[in-house]
């Protein structure tokens, strides 16, 4: 479950997605609790369910996402320290990921560890 790399594309669309259901099902219980007053309680229980969900879903996601950076999965409890963890949250999704192959998996964008340079690259063509 917390194994592997999610690259930052994967990762945008991932959180994206787990909060765009979150927020279609938090107006659904509202719009219950509208027409029907007396399911208050059954719509806040289910609506605190769906939020421990995803929760525990864009945590494993931002596991996932440290991987990427040869982060270990630990670092995601510096997002609950104020204003450091806004910061660090802002970074997560910007840097992009190890090249090559680190401690968590495989580069999946099939990059190599090191770049070849680049004069070496004409002189040997020439």
């Amino acid at each position: 479950m917390f194994r592997g790399r999610l690259r930052r594309r994967a990762f945008w669309g991932r959180v994206t997605c787990l909060y765009a259901v979150l927020l279609v099902a938090y107006a659904s219980l509202d719009l219950l609790v509208y027409y029907q007053a007396d399911k208050k309680e059954q719509a806040v229980l289910a609506l605190v369910l769906m939020v421990v969900i995803t929760t525990a879903l864009v945590i494993i996601q931002t596991v996932k996402r440290l991987h990427d950076t040869n982060l270990t999965g630990w670092w995601w409890w510096l997002l609950v320290v104020p204003i450091v963890g806004n910061l660090f949250a802002v970074g997560i999704p910007l840097v992009d990921g190890t090249a090559g192959p680190n401690r968590f998996g495989p580069d999946l964008k099939k990059r190599p560890a090191y770049a070849p340079c680049l004069s070496a690259t004409i002189l040997s063509a020439a």
